[in-house]
């Protein structure tokens, strides 16, 4: 069996950033977005589906916010004032 040597690497930026466009930063922002939400719409779903109380659903929702950062945690609270009203 023989082996091949790889070809040798150049790192070229501008190649590099060629690569990026619009397209492929939407589907990142759409991406991310759905990353922080998806978790608090599950939650929220299961909790409604089984008549969870408030302090069930933040024991379930807090820590899923601490892994997310602010996006979920302003997610978190723009349904639950959606659902309260």
């Amino acid at each position: 069996m023989t082996l091949e040597r790889p070809p040798r690497f150049t790192f070229d930026r501008a190649r590099l950033l060629s690569g990026f466009g619009g397209v492929y930063l939407a589907n990142a922002i759409v991406a991310f977005l759905f990353s922080a939400s998806a978790p608090v719409a599950i939650i929220l779903t299961a909790s409604r589906q089984g008549s969870l109380t408030e302090a069930d659903i933040a024991s379930w929702a807090v820590p899923s916010g601490d892994s997310r950062g602010s996006i979920q945690s302003w997610i978190t609270s723009f349904v639950e004032t959606s659902l309260n009203d």
